[in-house]
C-alpha cells in the first residue's frame, strides 16, 4: 500500500469524523427534545397493571423462530423451527415481580418443518421471483422457509393466547413490519387470480377469491377501516356486513362522500366482483343489501388457513401441494396474514398484551414524520435544526446518551401510529406519502424504548429497541384529521399519544423493564425470554440441518446411482464438496 494512499485515507477519515462530531455537538444539552422521552412512573404503572391485567399470578411468553436451507444434488431442503419460553409474574398491591430467572422452555409451544423441493419446482412455489442467476435462486429459495417460519411463530402465538394464565405475549418480530409484506403477498395472489386455498372445502363452503379479497383488509371484521383512499371500498363492505343493508344516504354518510363518490366506490367493487367471481352486494332501488356470497367469509378463510398450517407442522402429506395446486410462498404469506388477524382478535378477546419487538430496525420515521407532527401539534419546539440522522435507533441513542443527566432510563417515546412510517414532511409541501400511499391508520401502534444505563457512567446505555402492538380502542383514540396532498385529497387520522399519556404503553414499558438480563450482554436491556428462545431455535435448526440432511441423502442415493445424477449437482455444490475433501486430505 502506497504512502500516498495511506495519507489520503487518514485525511478523508478525519473529515468524516469531523462531520459526525458536528452532528453530535448539535444534539448536546437539548432540553427542547425532552418531550420525545417518557420515563416510568412506578405508582401509575402499578395502577395500570392492576387495572389492565388484574392482581394475581400470571405468565409471560416469548416466541421466536429460525430457519435455514440446504442443497443436495438438485434438491432443496428447508428447515424451520419455532418455540416459546415462559416465566411467571405476579401483580400485587405493592408492585409487580417478574421471575425471568425461572424462565423455562414451554414444550407445548414448538413447531417444526423439514420440507424438500426439487430445484426445477422452485418456480412453481416462487412464481413471482426471477431465478436467472445464482443470487436470485438463493433469494427465491429463502422466501419459502422465511414464510414457513413466520407461520410457525404466529401459530404458536395463537396457541399461547388460549392459555388463561398468559397475559403478556412477546414476538421476536415487529407486527407493523411483518404486516406489509404479508399484505403485498395477498395483492399478488389476487392479481394472478389463482390460489391453492380456493381448492379447500370448509364447513361453510369452498373458499373463493372474493373471500380472500374481503378478508385481506377486514380480517375477522372487528378492525378499524379508514373511510378514505385506498380503503373506502373496504369500509363500505365492513359497514354492509355489520348492518346487512344500507340506504345510499347511509353509505354516503359512513364514507363521507357524495352520491357521485358512492357511485365510484360501488363501481370499483363491481369490477372486483367480475374479476374474482361472486357478489358483495345487491342493489334494490335506494337500498344496498349484503350478498350471501360473502357472509361467512371469515369462517371459510380461517378454517382454510388452519388447514394449511396443520399440514405444514403436523401432517405427513407433502405440504407445498394441495391436490394438483402448488402452495406458493405468496399463498403461505397470505395465510400468515389471516393468522395474524386472528391472533390480534384473540389477544383482545382474552385480554392478552400482544407485543412485537424489533432488534435491528433501520426505520427512520422519528425525524421524517413523528417529530414534524409533534411540532405541527405544538408538542415540541426545537430550539435549533435537528441533524439529519437517518435511523430512529441512531438518533434516539445519541440524544439519550448525550443528555443522560436529563433523560433517565428506562424511557420510551410517545406511542404513535404505524402509518407514520409511510409519511414524510417537507417544508414546501407539508406531510405527504413517502411512497404514493399512506398505510392504514389505527392498525398498529409503535414505541421506541431503552431500558438500562450503567450505574457508574450514565452515558453508557443499552441499545434502543422498538416495540409495537395492535391498536386498542379502549386506550387509543384516532388523532386529529391531517390533510395529505394527493390526487384526491386524503384525510388521515393517525393515532398519537394523548397529553395525559398512554396507560397501556406505560404498563408495557414497565413489564419490559423487568424482563431483561443484565448478567448476559446479549440480553442486557433486551428481553430474557426472547433471548432464550432465539438461542434455542438456532440450536434446533442447526441440529435439524446436520441430522435430516443424511435422511434425505439416503433416499436420494439410489436414484442418483440409478439415473447417473452426478452432473445434476450445481457447480457451487460440487466446488463445496471438493474443497471440503481437500481440507480433510491436508
Amino acid at each position: 500500500m502506497s504512502l500516498d494512499l495511506s495519507k489520503r485515507l487518514r485525511v478523508q477519515t478525519r473529515k468524516v469524523v469531523e462531520f459526525f462530531d458536528g452532528r453530535v455537538k448539535s444534539l448536546q444539552d437539548r432540553r427542547d427534545l425532552i418531550p420525545l422521552f417518557k420515563n416510568l412512573d412506578s405508582k401509575r404503572c402499578l395502577e395500570a397493571a392492576r387495572k389492565i391485567i388484574g392482581e394475581g399470578e400470571w405468565s409471560a411468553v416469548g416466541v421466536d423462530g429460525s430457519m435455514d436451507y440446504d442443497e443436495h444434488l438438485d434438491l432443496l431442503l428447508f428447515y424451520v423451527y419455532a418455540t416459546g419460553y415462559r416465566c411467571k409474574f405476579t401483580v400485587g398491591r405493592e408492585g409487580v415481580s417478574m421471575d425471568v430467572k425461572g424462565a423455562v422452555r414451554d414444550m407445548q409451544l414448538s413447531a417444526s418443518a423439514a420440507i424438500p423441493l426439487w430445484m426445477e419446482d422452485l418456480l412453481n412455489v416462487s412464481q413471482d421471483v426471477s431465478v436467472s442467476f445464482e443470487y436470485e435462486v438463493r433469494r427465491a429459495a429463502e422466501t419459502i422457509p422465511i414464510s414457513v417460519m413466520t407461520m410457525a411463530e404466529i401459530t404458536l402465538a395463537l396457541k399461547a393466547v388460549e392459555n388463561p394464565e398468559v397475559k403478556l405475549l412477546l414476538l421476536d418480530r415487529p407486527l407493523s413490519g411483518t404486516y406489509p409484506s404479508l399484505s403485498k403477498s395477498l395483492r399478488t395472489v389476487l392479481g394472478r387470480r389463482s390460489s391453492a386455498l380456493t381448492g379447500i372445502e370448509t364447513g361453510r363452503g369452498r373458499v373463493t377469491l372474493l373471500d380472500l379479497w374481503v378478508a385481506g383488509i377486514l380480517g375477522p371484521g372487528d378492525l378499524y377501516v379508514p373511510p378514505r383512499y385506498p380503503y373506502r371500498a373496504y369500509a363500505f363492505v365492513k359497514a354492509l356486513i355489520e348492518k346487512r343493508e344500507l340506504s345510499k344516504d347511509e353509505a354516503c354518510s359512513i364514507l363521507n362522500v357524495d352520491e357521485n363518490g358512492l357511485k365510484k366506490v360501488l363501481g370499483y367493487i363491481r369490477r372486483r366482483e367480475n374479476e374474482l367471481g361472486g357478489r358483495v352486494f345487491e342493489e334494490h332501488g335506494d337500498t344496498l343489501r349484503v350478498s350471501e356470497d360473502i357472509l361467512g367469509y371469515w369462517d371459510r378463510v380461517y378454517e382454510a388457513s388452519t388447514f394449511v398450517s396443520d399440514r405444514m407442522f403436523k401432517g405427513v402429506d407433502y405440504p407445498l401441494k394441495i391436490g394438483d395446486l402448488w402452495l406458493t410462498a405468496q399463498d403461505i404469506n397470505m395465510v400468515n396474514l389471516f393468522l395474524l388477524y386472528e391472533l390480534i382478535r384473540r389477544a383482545k378477546t382474552h385480554s392478552v398484551l400482544l407485543v412485537g419487538i424489533a432488534k435491528d430496525t433501520e426505520a427512520s420515521e422519528i425525524l421524517r414524520s413523528v417529530v414534524p407532527y409533534m411540532v405541527h401539534r405544538g408538542l415540541i419546539e426545537p430550539k435549533s435544526p435537528i441533524p439529519a440522522i437517518r435511523s430512529n435507533r441512531g438518533f434516539l441513542s445519541l440524544v439519550s446518551s448525550l443528555n443522560y443527566r436529563l433523560i433517565g432510563t428506562p424511557w420510551r417515546t410517545p406511542c404513535y401510529d404505524s402509518c407514520f412510517t409511510t409519511l414524510v414532511y417537507t417544508q414546501s409541501e407539508g406531510f405527504k406519502p413517502a411512497r404514493k400511499v399512506v398505510s392504514r391508520e389505527a392498525l398498529f401502534i409503535r414505541v421506541n424504548f431503552q431500558l438500562r444505563s450503567l450505574k457508574t457512567d450514565g452515558a453508557v446505555r443499552s441499545m434502543v429497541f422498538m416495540y409495537d402492538r395492535p391498536f386498542d380502542p379502549v386506550y387509543d383514540r384516532l388523532g386529529e384529521p391531517l390533510k395529505i396532498p394527493h390526487s384526491s385529497e386524503l384525510i388521515v387520522r393517525p393515532v398519537f399519544e394523548n397529553p395525559d399519556g398512554s396507560l397501556l404503553d406505560d404498563l408495557i414499558l414497565y413489564l419490559l423493564s423487568l424482563m431483561d438480563n443484565p448478567e448476559v450482554l446479549e440480553a442486557y436491556g433486551y428481553n430474557q425470554l426472547l433471548y432464550l428462545a432465539d438461542k434455542a431455535v438456532k440450536t434446533e435448526v442447526k441440529l435439524m440441518k446436520s441430522s435430516l440432511r443424511a435422511v434425505a441423502e439416503l433416499e436420494l442415493a439410489p436414484l442418483a446411482s440409478r439415473r447417473r445424477m452426478f452432473t445434476f449437482r450445481s457447480y457451487r455444490e460440487l466446488r463445496r464438496i471438493l474443497e471440503a475433501s481437500r481440507r480433510l486430505g491436508g
